[in-house]
């Protein structure tokens, strides 16, 4: 079950988006570490989450963007309290002739790791001609990226496998 408020207001070059949810969920899978395998957590979950969303388009060539998050989560099967994350990213994208450039750099925090995580990202693209582009991208530069990691399961065996990690980009 889940009561969101998604609104947006826009005037010449700025958007504003503020999304709002309120969640219980019942019987969630988790992955219960004594036993190792996936269970339905007995208690419901309840999330509340905030984002901002900000956009100014300076021109059709030039664009910032900023976002900002909380997500509080109550009765997890973390054995948490309340997990908080909380997290956002600026944004600029910039195009000059036949040379675009993207710059980010997102921030992400969260009460179950107590870690703060910081990712620099940018890129060049020239762009030729219409068929032939040369791009050069660095991603997670500062290499304190959020590392999500997916958790997998034997189906033969019920049993878990190790989990495969990935930093958001």
């Amino acid at each position: 079950k889940a009561n969101v408020l998604d609104l947006a207001y826009k005037k010449t070059n700025h958007l504003i988006k503020l999304y709002l949810a309120k969640t219980k969920m019942e019987n969630m899978l988790y992955i219960n570490s004594q036993t190792n395998s996936i269970e339905n957590f007995d208690e419901i979950m309840k999330t509340d989450v905030f984002a901002l969303f900000y956009t100014y388009t300076y021109d059709i060539n030039h664009k910032f963007e900023f976002n900002y998050f909380s997500n509080f989560i109550y009765n997890n099967s973390y054995g948490i309290d309340k997990l908080i994350q909380r997290g956002g990213y600026l944004r600029s994208t910039n195009s000059f002739r036949k040379l675009d450039i993207f710059n980010e750099i997102v921030y992400r925090t969260d009460t179950f790791f107590n870690e703060d995580w910081y990712d620099y990202s940018l890129g060049v693209k020239y762009n030729y001609s219409e068929s032939l582009k040369f791009s050069l991208k660095g991603e997670n530069l500062f290499d304190k990226g959020y590392e999500q990691s997916y958790f997998r399961i034997d189906p033969l065996t019920n049993t878990q496998l190790e989990p495969l990690k990935s930093t958001t980009v």
